[in-house]
């Protein structure tokens, strides 16, 4: 997709474009709006976001990301697509490099059947980067699918030593899934069909097990999320056969006791950093949250969700993408939501991470990989339709300015506020407010001293309210 440009240059007065041209007489052949208008339409700064897709990789089946001890991260990104499959990690550092994603040998040489291994899940320990799970479905020359457990001490995916193989039944343990407990990581659960096994020895010998439902068979699970503030608090959510619905069951005591929570499909489930009891969930039809650990759940958002992340730093703040290719986020906490960036894709959205100590998000789809700064496709001269009118933004003055410029905004409800400056790419420059306020209005001072000249981006957000205008440094 082709970006679009966020300035549109007709807006400026024409007396302001001479004067920039002015500035340039001598050092170009090319009057300067020409300039700013091939900068600011090219390819190469997206507007919000930039494709990091690896080595051309489409489709996108699996996101997974994990957060380390160190303050590092890794994210995984695969396909099935038989002898297509591939898959790619990428680093803190920014790099991507393959992961072991499909493998086939040939087990019948006269009619050229393939046994193959294709894989499905992974799982990390949180604080020792050389311990990975994966999952790999075996199948071909005549034989059912068998799922096999490997543990590989080398922090890449691979099948260094299996810990458990089992029999999937004609393909049903598709829905396996694996996670290792951020509270303690000698606990590694997984789930398979209708049961959940967990290790307490970091995964040297999974021998517990339990299922939600007694019946043989009737529930197959597809969801697990293991709570990062106590591992006995256990979600798995599954597809009862009998009932022919979704639900998700929460277990306090390590699966040994099971309660049926809410009666919905489960993609994704992000915990409170520091609050226990707020967890945010994201199904095929809304996005929900608790507020005491999961017994009892509220529709916030409604849609089809198949990702959520909340933000480490300010964790009000909640991101969810969804199956039209659009990320929605809120920044109280759930109680008011608007598009953050519908810009990069039309395709479901499968996964997001937040970038430790930053804005930016990388966001799988199954159209690709993307860095998403900010969802400046917005009108940057008003609001979106439907915003909350307690809050307003003025424009900057002077306008332009160099290197002093004054910010005036005007609170009607005590609110959390934050007021930044951004540069073309989404960056964050300058934060001028991230605090409460009350009721009045208010001025903010920006010295641009340390930047270059051009276009940048101030926006205002408060409760539900969200405001972007642009301004220009001239020096």
């Amino acid at each position: 997709m082709k970006a679009e440009c966020i300035l549109h240059l007709t807006t400026l007065p024409r007396p302001f474009l001479r004067r920039l041209n002015s500035r340039f007489v001598g050092r170009t052949s090319q009057p300067l709006w020409i300039l700013v208008f091939v900068l600011l339409s090219s390819s190469a700064l997206p507007q919000g976001w930039r494709d990091i897709t690896p080595d051309s990789l489409y489709p996108i089946h699996h996101f997974k990301s994990f957060d380390f001890a160190d303050g590092t991260f890794e994210v995984f990104v695969w396909n099935n697509n038989g002898e297509a499959t591939k898959g790619y990690r990428l680093n803190a550092s920014s790099q991507w490099d393959s992961i072991l994603a499909y493998y086939s040998y040939i087990c019948d040489p006269i009619y050229h059947e393939y046994t193959t291994f294709k894989l499905h899940t992974i799982g990390r320990s949180h604080t020792d980067v050389t311990r990975a799970f994966s999952v790999f479905i075996r199948g071909g020359c005549i034989t059912e699918c068998v799922t096999h457990l490997y543990m590989d001490t080398t922090g890449q995916v691979g099948m260094d030593n299996e810990r458990l193989v089992l029999d999937d039944f004609s393909c049903a343990g598709f829905t396996s899934a694996i996670e290792v407990s951020p509270v303690d990581d000698r606990y590694v659960f997984f789930s398979f069909f209708d049961s959940l096994y967990w290790s307490t020895d970091r995964g040297q010998t999974f021998v517990a097990r339990s299922t939600p439902v007694p019946a043989p068979f009737d529930l197959r699970l597809d969801f697990l999320a293991v709570s990062p503030h106590d591992t006995n608090v256990v979600f798995v959510d599954g597809f009862e056969q009998v009932g022919g619905s979704f639900i998700l069951y929460k277990s306090t005591d390590l699966g040994n006791s099971w309660m049926s929570v809410l009666d919905q499909p489960s993609r994704a489930m992000d915990f409170h950093p520091s609050d226990a009891s707020l967890v945010y969930l994201a199904g095929d039809s809304g996005v929900y949250k608790t507020t005491d650990s999961g017994d009892t759940w509220l529709q916030v958002l409604s849609g089809n969700f198949r990702s959520l992340e909340i933000h480490r730093e300010n964790p009000d703040r909640v991101f969810a993408g969804d199956f039209s290719g659009r990320i929605y986020w809120t920044a109280d906490g759930g109680n008011s939501w608007e598009i953050y960036n519908d810009t990069f894709t039309t395709l479901p959205i499968i996964g997001i991470y937040q970038k430790p100590s930053s804005d930016t998000l990388i966001v799988g789809a199954i159209s690709g990989v993307f860095e998403v700064f900010d969802s400046f496709v917005l009108d940057v001269e008003a609001p979106p339709d439907g915003v909350r009118s307690d809050f307003s933004l003025s424009q900057n003055y002077p306008n332009p300015f160099n290197p002093l410029t004054t910010f005036p905004f005007t609170i009607h409800q005590s609110s959390l506020v934050n007021l930044s400056v951004y540069d073309l790419l989404g960056r964050e420059v300058a934060t001028l407010v991230n605090e409460g306020l009350g009721i009045g209005t208010y001025t903010r001072q920006w010295d641009a001293s340390g930047m270059s000249s051009g276009v940048y981006l101030f926006r205002l957000r408060a409760g539900g309210f969200s405001q972007t205008k642009r301004m220009i440094l001239i020096k």
